[in-house]
């Protein structure tokens, strides 16, 4: 017996839609972290590391009054954007490794094209 006649439509394509969520946050979160720890670490090596993820500079930055820089932000952002779309791609490939067909792969990241009743 196969697989997808096993799980009822809705539950398949709630599985798909989680799985895809997950690999896309994760993919994006861990690329874009990645990206500012390099940036922090060419800045100012691993001791600006260790004080901006242990939080004493943003506590410095609130007792100041001063705002974080532009720099850090927008290299989170695109590392992170670029991350989403790997996370994406990999899922894709995944997906089609695993036996779903381009509309089921459609249906889940949300195209046109829907799962037709079988």
């Amino acid at each position: 017996m196969e697989a997808h006649i096993l799980f009822p439509k809705f539950l398949r394509s709630a599985v798909l839609c989680l799985s895809l969520l997950a690999t896309f946050v994760a993919s994006g979160l861990a690329l874009g972290y990645v990206a500012v720890a390099i940036y922090f670490f060419v800045t100012g090596g691993t001791e600006r590391i260790k004080k901006e993820f242990s939080g004493e500079v943003a506590a410095e930055r609130r007792a100041t009054g001063e705002r974080l820089p532009f720099t850090p932000v927008a290299v989170w952002v695109l590392w992170a954007s670029v991350g989403f779309g790997l996370g994406i791609g990999g899922w894709k490939r995944v997906a089609r490794r695993a036996g779903l067909t381009e509309q089921e792969i459609g249906a889940v990241i949300g195209s046109r094209r829907r799962l037709t009743s079988a």
